[in-house]
């Protein structure tokens, strides 16, 4: 629910994308992990397990807690939030 809205906001169009079972991209990932430990790579392989984890679930937080206790508002909502991003990543005229 966030990470779609905010990928747009750069121009990423998630919706044709395609896509593979965690039951696939979970060996696959400990395996290139595995291999790039081994073969002592400097960078990280394109698939790793820490991605197919973070990934791989649906995710919701609950600041209810922060609320009731805290007395935590946000002082912007996600949509004017991803507006106001979209406003700042906006190409500028040049000054010619």
């Amino acid at each position: 629910m966030f990470f779609t809205p905010l990928l747009a906001n750069r121009g990423v169009d998630l919706s044709g994308s395609p896509s593979f079972p965690r039951a696939v991209a979970a060996p696959l990932a400990a395996v290139m992990d595995r291999s790039a430990r081994i073969l002592r790579r400097r960078t990280a392989p394109p698939l790793t397990n820490w991605l197919v984890s973070f990934t791989g679930r649906d995710r919701s937080y609950d600041n209810s807690a922060a609320r009731t206790q805290l007395g935590y508002r946000p002082r912007v909502a996600l949509a004017e939030g991803l507006a106001e991003l979209r406003a700042l990543q906006a190409p500028r005229p040049s000054r010619r």
